[in-house]
């Protein structure tokens, strides 16, 4: 129900609503072209300024995605604001709406390594099923691309999943994806989709041999961790080793832990990248 009064205005909202998880509504003016953007407020902060869509000089849709936290079981107040000219933002339409725990979208998502060295996998919105979800690539800090989810979904288990809701990117560098430096977006629900790498991770192969007074290490690494270096450490301890790059390995060479014992010890290699142990 209405709880605030629009100012005089050219401008109002026809059919302002909420519907799958969304702010809906259309924008109208009765002289002269609408504003092609409006100010989402709720209960009385401004959480989102939203393009009005279409090509009509005078009347334009607008959604507005409500973000899972704000399902709380609460009665809250969402405003619609408009800015003409050099005013200050005005409200045009408001109402109330209890918004209740169990109606919260909730992400389904994940996402893996294929055979080709692409992460693909797949994201939709529980209230919008069909309709498919923007992503957001982001490394150190930087959103470095966008991507949509609207490709046929992947051989990756996703119960419920409409067809068209898969994704699939060729990672610049591997090693800022596992160390948690690159990350794939939600912008929706503000999450990071979770990403599996036990398929690169189980390509790697380890041999050790004695050779006179050092034990020397063969890591055999996949391909798409080229661009990492190896470290070995024993019983806990990183130790110094000399490293030999070979066609698809690398050999590092590091003195005996111990001379000539009879005790078990733990040997174990790490994947490093930019200083940051990987696996």
């Amino acid at each position: 129900m209405p709880v605030a009064r629009k100012r005089k205005s050219p401008l109002s909202i026809e059919n302002l609503r909420f519907r799958q998880g969304s702010l809906r509504g259309k924008l109208i003016s009765s002289d002269g072209p609408i504003p092609r953007s409006v100010i989402i407020r709720l209960d009385g902060h401004d959480v989102g300024t939203m393009r009005v869509r279409g090509r009509e000089p005078q009347e334009g849709p607008f959604t507005w995605f409500v973000p899972a936290r704000h399902y709380d079981g609460a009665v809250h107040t969402f405003e619609v604001l408009v800015t003409a000219g050099d005013d200050a933002p005005f409200v045009i339409d408001s109402f109330e709406r209890q918004m209740d725990i169990g109606a919260a979208p909730v992400l389904h998502a994940a996402a893996a390594v294929n055979d080709r060295g692409q992460i693909e996998g797949f994201a939709w919105n529980s209230v919008q099923p069909n309709e498919p979800l923007g992503l957001e690539l982001w490394e150190r800090g930087v959103l470095t691309r966008t991507i949509r989810a609207d490709q046929p979904a992947p051989p990756i288990p996703a119960e419920g999943a409409p067809d068209a809701c898969g994704f699939a990117f060729a990672p610049q560098d591997l090693g800022s994806w596992i160390n948690g430096r690159a990350r794939i977006i939600a912008p929706k629900f503000g999450e990071a989709i979770p990403v599996d790498f036990a398929s690169v991770l189980a390509q790697v192969a380890v041999e050790q041999v004695f050779v006179d007074a050092e034990l020397a290490v063969t890591v055999t690494r996949p391909a798409l961790l080229a661009a990492c270096d190896a470290a070995v450490r024993i019983d806990g301890m990183a130790r110094p080793s000399r490293l030999r790059e070979l066609a698809d390995s690398v050999q590092l060479f590091v003195e005996r832990p111990l001379a000539e014992d009879a005790e078990d010890h733990r040997l174990q290699v790490d994947f490093v990248f930019e200083g940051e142990i990987l696996a």
